[in-house]
């Protein structure tokens, strides 16, 4: 069973999320036998970068009105 997970990031989130990705890719070529995390990095960041955008209002609720 395939699970998806949906993020709600605005553009700063997005774009520190890729450059964490890159970061972790860039650490991780310094250690040795690495190249299967450094794959899945590659596979994450592609993902992360090509995915789409869509565009939702966030209603705020105020939780002590229950």
């Amino acid at each position: 069973m395939v699970r998806l997970y949906h993020l709600a990031l605005d553009g700063e989130e997005h774009s520190l999320l890729l450059r964490g990705l890159d970061s972790l890719k860039d650490e991780l070529k310094n250690g040795e036998d690495m190249e299967d995390c450094i794959e899945a990095v590659n596979k994450l960041i592609v993902k992360v970068g090509k995915a789409p955008v869509k565009k939702f209002k966030v209603i705020e609720r105020d939780n002590d009105a229950r």
